[in-house]
């Protein structure tokens, strides 16, 4: 059967809630984020539904995944100097994350974006109030979650509903890699003569790698409400990739809580990496070496 839209929830009320609603069926919900994703609405599921569909994009990120022990308190002279390094470039990249997402939709021909005032590079319009809120206490503990505002986009109004649904989707986590190709090229100038690992440009840099590569890579496995499984299921025939993203942002979501959980509680208490520091951290590591032109670690 057809999922049941959800009522457009109190992060679009400024806009009206009946303009909102109209707008985008499926609410973009920020208390209930991970609990409660928004679940897609496919009036009719047949091999053409990305254009029925509508949905919204969650950026979300794995600071435990994101923030390795060999740099707490190595390079920054302070660990509060590197833990505020560490927000900024992490707040920064899940805004722009957010905008890549909003930005491809609108240049698609999709009004619901900028009719939601989302494209725009004011971080403040990409912050989920309850997100920003995990990330700031979590991350104390070393362990924890974030997100972004969700961006609402209806690839009906697109030009090539289905293809252009998937780049949109696909620029968040591109958004990143950008980010990270370009602080990489500046620690290369800045380093060209030797790297001083307690000054504040280089860790700035290398955070802005290391988080961007690791927020790429963490937002394309395909469970949840994470970009992966949108990918996944607009590249598989129909109904079966709406059957997959319905399943993914269900009961794919516990699943995915049930293993953040798993690694926080049981792996990183035993000095372990997990499953998700696994999957993320051992290849953003590799990246980071590759992109910075240095094995650092």
């Amino acid at each position: 059967r057809a999922p049941t839209p959800i009522k457009a929830s109190r992060t679009v009320s400024s806009f009206g809630a009946r303009r909102a609603a109209a707008l985008c069926p499926v609410g973009s919900g920020s208390a209930a984020a991970l609990a409660k994703p928004a679940i897609p609405v496919v009036a009719n599921p047949t091999p053409v539904a990305p254009t029925a569909l509508m949905k919204s994009l969650r950026s979300m990120t794995l600071m435990s995944v994101a923030q390795p022990v060999p740099y707490s308190g190595f390079m920054a002279q302070s660990l509060d100097q590197e833990f505020l390094i560490k927000l900024v470039v992490l707040f920064g990249s899940i805004a722009l994350h957010e905008f890549g997402h909003a930005k491809s939709a609108d240049a698609a021909g999709d009004p619901t974006p900028r009719l939601m005032g989302r494209v725009t590079l004011n971080p403040v319009a990409h912050f989920d109030p309850l997100g920003a809120m995990m990330i700031l206490i979590s991350s104390y503990a070393g362990f924890g979650i974030g997100w972004g505002r969700p961006v609402p986009i209806n690839p009906s109004k697109m030009h090539n509903p289905r293809w252009d649904a998937f780049q949109s989707v696909a620029w968040g986590p591109l958004t990143n890699v950008i980010i990270a190709v370009v602080f990489a090229m500046i620690f290369r100038v800045i380093t060209r003569n030797g790297i001083d690992l307690g000054s504040i440009p280089v860790i700035f840099c290398l955070y802005a790698v290391l988080l961007n590569v690791s927020l790429a890579l963490f937002n394309l496995l395909p469970i949840g409400p994470l970009d992966g499984h949108w990918l996944l299921g607009l590249i598989l025939p129909q109904p079966m990739g709406a059957r997959f993203m319905l399943w993914s942002r269900t009961t794919g979501t516990v699943i995915l809580l049930g293993i953040i959980v798993l690694d926080g509680v049981v792996f990183r208490s035993q000095g372990q990496p997990g499953i998700l520091g696994t999957l993320v951290f051992g290849p953003s590591t590799y990246f980071l070496n590759l992109l910075l032109g240095r094995n650092l670690f």
